[in-house]
């Protein structure tokens, strides 16, 4: 190559880099800090894939009014202490979005830091945010989808119910929910009559599982999530212990649920949605939004689940949101678009932040599904709210 020519490369290289410099400097910039490392990696794995997804669409799609979308990933490496310290240098940014991704000891670590102006979402369920806070956060509540899995349990007769949960926030939320949803009128005659706990570090429950089988359980409810799941469902099979257990959404991982085959009960449960089932919705503009969220998901070669639906409906209300407001939209414009959000249809069902505030959807969306191993889907088996 001549002097000539190198030159003239050069500066066509450099011009190039200069305006991919640019572009990247314009960018809204959204940080998202999530638990790519530790024991919750299996979470931030799967929610970086999707938000992903969403930023490419979305920048295929005109960005927000021209300007390219970002999702900044920080790993927290599933560790409190780290979220915080995370969120406090992103705060430091002056961010108008911020997205943590959970479990929920992670997103209540670091919402008392979320000054009133700011948005937050945390993208764990058992999040309970108060009407009109800073944060916001995904899918029906724990206390709905353990209402959803009572209400079934209810329709099949069962009235003597186990329990098995973690030690940790997520268990002990459920917990305290178990304890007052048990007492509604619905469930008179319904009783948990043996409630144990685990450390998630425990390799072993068979002392906890021979108890609840010992008390007569026609079914159980173990809501936890992560590979302590696949301790659970060991220590019912190494006891004979084949009753339908309900567990958290958080576990509709197909890659993590086709790994548990060979020790799965014939009925595990889930609270969860249409989407992700093998029955479509029967709502049309859900439909669409599902076709869509499967078609990109196909095309990066990765198959839909829970985990991945979990972020997909909050970053593009968000986008949503942006474009309606404009990319340099205030935190309380942002905040203002999404009050006023009604009747919006999203993968997991249509979203009225009206009558659900900072949360949108509710026990209506759901319906409790049983996982089919052969055919590694989910199978609605329950009306809707269970």
């Amino acid at each position: 190559m001549n002097m000539r020519a190198f030159i003239a490369l050069a500066a066509a290289v450099g011009i190039f880099h200069s305006a991919s410099a640019a572009v990247a400097a314009d960018s809204l910039e959204i940080p998202t800090i999530l638990p790519m490392t530790g024991p919750a990696a299996f979470l931030g794995k799967e929610f970086s894939e999707t938000l992903r997804l969403v930023e490419d669409r979305t920048n295929k799609t005109g960005g927000i009014k021209g300007r390219p979308i970002h999702f900044a990933v920080q790993d927290d490496q599933s560790s409190p202490q780290v979220a915080v310290q995370l969120t406090n240098a992103a705060l430091a940014k002056n961010p108008t979005v911020i997205i943590q991704g959970g479990p929920l000891a992670l997103c209540k670590s670091t919402a008392p830091l979320i000054p009133g102006g700011l948005l937050m979402w945390c993208l764990s369920p058992s999040m309970r945010p108060d009407a009109g806070s800073s944060v916001y956060t995904v899918t029906a509540s724990s206390r709905d989808c353990l209402i959803a899995g009572l209400n079934y349990f209810k329709s099949r007769g069962f009235k003597r119910i186990g329990v098995l949960n973690g030690t940790d926030a997520t268990g002990a939320d459920a917990d305290d929910l178990l304890a007052e949803i048990i007492k509604l009128p619905q469930f008179a005659g319904m009783s948990f009559v043996d409630s144990e706990h685990f450390n998630l570090a425990d390799l072993s429950v068979a002392a906890q599982i021979s108890r609840i089988k010992a008390a007569g359980s026609q079914a159980m409810i173990a809501y936890t999530t992560g590979t302590q799941v696949a301790t659970v469902l060991h220590g019912m099979t190494d006891a004979g212990l084949d009753i339908p257990v309900l567990t958290s959404n958080g576990n509709m991982s197909v890659a993590q649920l086709d790994g548990y085959k060979s020790f799965a009960p014939k009925e595990l449960l889930f609270p969860a949605y249409p989407a992700l089932t093998a029955d479509p919705s029967p709502d049309k503009g859900v439909q669409q939004k599902i076709a869509v969220f499967k078609a990109d998901l196909k095309g990066a070669n990765m198959t839909a689940d829970m985990l991945h639906a979990i972020p997909w409906d909050p970053a593009l209300l968000t986008v949503e949101a942006f474009r309606r407001a404009g990319a340099d939209a205030t935190t309380q414009q942002i905040r203002d678009v999404l009050a006023s959000v009604v009747n919006y249809p999203g993968v997991l069902g249509r979203y009225d932040f009206r009558a659900i505030p900072n949360r949108g959807i509710g026990l209506n969306a759901l319906n409790v599904v049983k996982w089919d191993a052969a055919r590694s889907i989910w199978v609605i088996v329950s009306k809707a709210g269970g």
